[in-house]
């Protein structure tokens, strides 16, 4: 805190021109071609964004095919909407239909399907539905990944309410550190020595013994017990003024 209140000024300059560098690189080609390579060679999120890419474009080219336009052209109209690792195997995979290989050998071999996306490209060979099939194929993967969003959901909730509970429980241990500090300052500074108490010779004599200064105030009532409170409240009158205050 203190730090920071000394260097407000610099610290706000520099906070500025990171956030602005920060966002010119986003902008760069290079970066996001950076980022986006970085993110497809991660297991899990490279395999769920891998299906997302399939979902667009087996849906792309399946409402082409059902529009009546070849599989050759298609798989060219659909090429620019998936990623550039995927646009090369896309485009080897046309050459070898081109050549008369069946659609779900070559896209096999060029791994642009899943076990079940490849049964049902079987399938719309044999029955001639290619169309339909390549529909039904996007909407499995559109279930999956939606399935595989709300189990993600689920899990980054917990973790992103323990990740602000930490942060919120820094800042106000950060705040009541200084509270902290100046107690046990004034805790550990040594305490003044206290006036030495004296008392008078009267309360010297009789405060320790309040009855026989009472008796001696009060011989008749005492003698006699029946005024015995008397007693009681004289003697606690001496304490009171004899004993040093607390």
């Amino acid at each position: 805190g203190v730090f920071m209140e000394a260097h407000a000024a610099q610290m706000g300059i520099g906070a500025v021109v990171v956030i602005g560098l920060a966002i010119y690189l986003a902008r760069l080609p290079e970066t996001r071609r950076w980022v986006g390579r970085t993110l497809w060679s991660i297991p899990a999120i490279g395999e769920r964004m891998r299906v997302y890419q399939l979902a667009r474009f087996y849906r792309t080219v399946g409402m082409l095919l059902n529009g009546g336009i070849p599989v050759v052209t298609a798989l060219a109209m659909v090429e620019g909407i998936l990623h550039p690792t995927l646009r090369g195997l896309l485009h080897r995979a046309a050459d070898e239909i081109r050549e008369g290989k069946p659609i779900s050998q070559a896209m096999e071999t060029h791994h642009l399907t899943t076990p079940v996306s490849l049964r049902m490209l079987r399938v719309g060979e044999r029955t001639g539905r290619m169309g339909e099939m390549m529909e039904r194929i996007a909407g499995f993967y559109d279930e999956e990944m939606a399935r595989w969003v709300d189990w993600f959901t689920r899990l980054f909730e917990p973790i992103l309410m323990v990740l602000i509970g930490v942060i919120i429980g820094g800042i106000v241990v950060l705040m009541y550190m200084p509270i902290f500090e100046l107690a046990g300052s004034i805790q550990s500074a040594p305490r003044p020595t206290p006036t030495p108490f004296k008392a008078s010779r009267r309360c010297q004599t009789h405060a320790k013994f309040p009855t026989t200064f009472c008796n001696r105030r009060a011989p008749r009532q005492c003698a006699r017990g029946g005024a015995w409170w008397r007693c009681w409240r004289k003697s606690s009158v001496c304490r009171r003024r004899c004993l040093p205050p607390v």
